[in-house]
C-alpha cells in the first residue's frame, strides 16, 4: 500500500512533468504516476497548464488522492483518467460550490479555494463510494 508521502510525490512529479512538457513540446503532456504504469493525458492548450496548484486524478472509480491539504488560494485541477467507454464522472461539491462533468480522457476542471475550511465532494453517479475532500489551511 502506498503512503501519503508517496502519493504526494507522484502528484508533485506529475506537476513538474506537466510544466516541463508544456514548455518544450507540442504533444499532449502526460501525467504519470511513477508508481503506476497507467497515465493520463492533458492537452498543452489546457487552461490548467501553468496554473495548477494540486491535481486530483479520477482513475479506477476513485479520486486520487481522495484527501488533499492545500494553502488558501490554491487552484485544484481534477483530471479524468478513465479509459474510453466507462461511465462519466463528476466532481460535485457537497454544498453546491462547484459541479463539473467529465466524459472523456483528459477532461479537466479547476477551482481556486479562497476560503479556509473543509470541502467535501463526490461523483454524482458513484456517490456511494467515490468521494473526496479538500482541506484548505
Amino acid at each position: 500500500m502506498r503512503t501519503t508521502i508517496q502519493r504526494w510525490g507522484a502528484v508533485l512529479a506529475s506537476v513538474g512533468y506537466l510544466v516541463t512538457l508544456a514548455s518544450c513540446s507540442d504533444r499532449p503532456a502526460q501525467v504519470m504516476d511513477p508508481l503506476d504504469d497507467a497515465g493520463c493525458r492533458i492537452s498543452l492548450d489546457s487552461p490548467a497548464i501553468g496554473t495548477v496548484g494540486a491535481i486530483v486524478a479520477m482513475r479506477d472509480f476513485r479520486f486520487q488522492p481522495s484527501e488533499i491539504r492545500i494553502p488558501r488560494g490554491t487552484r485544484v485541477t481534477w483530471l479524468y483518467c478513465e479509459p474510453a467507454g466507462l461511465d462519466p464522472h463528476t466532481t460535485t461539491s457537497d454544498t453546491g460550490l462547484w459541479d463539473a462533468e467529465f466524459t472523456s480522457s483528459a477532461d479537466t476542471f479547476s477551482h481556486v479555494f479562497d476560503q479556509v475550511g473543509r470541502f467535501e465532494y463526490h461523483c454524482i453517479p458513484h456517490a456511494a463510494f467515490m468521494r473526496g475532500v479538500v482541506i484548505v489551511e
